[in-house]
């Protein structure tokens, strides 16, 4: 299924299914990449029609003329969020680990 990536769609349509705080900072990204060239890679969320809120990876460079000019984007978005679940997991339990331990010394 679609995992919220600009495949076929605007970026306009895509940026739409971002939460408002990280659609500004994507579009700062998406700025920044046409004007200067910046490439830019970073986690998001996003709102995924029948899933609710996912996380994901987005990667974008521009693809310039010999000119300079900017031609097009060409980006990536995968979904990281069973990445980020895990992520928060392994964090939880090593802070139960460490309360337990701190706990068996005293």
């Amino acid at each position: 299924g679609d995992r919220g990536g600009p495949r076929a769609q605007s970026l306009e349509a895509w940026l739409l299914r971002v939460p408002r705080p990280e659609r500004q900072m994507l579009s700062e990204h998406f700025d920044r990449l046409i004007s200067d060239g910046v490439e830019f890679e970073c986690d998001h969320r996003v709102t995924v029609r029948g899933e609710g809120t996912r996380y994901q990876r987005t990667i974008a460079q521009c693809l310039r003329s010999t000119r300079g000019t900017s031609i097009t984007i060409i980006g990536m978005s995968h979904d990281v969020t069973s990445q980020r679940e895990l992520e928060h997991r392994m964090l939880e339990i090593s802070s139960h680990e460490q309360r337990r331990i701190g706990g068996d010394l005293h």
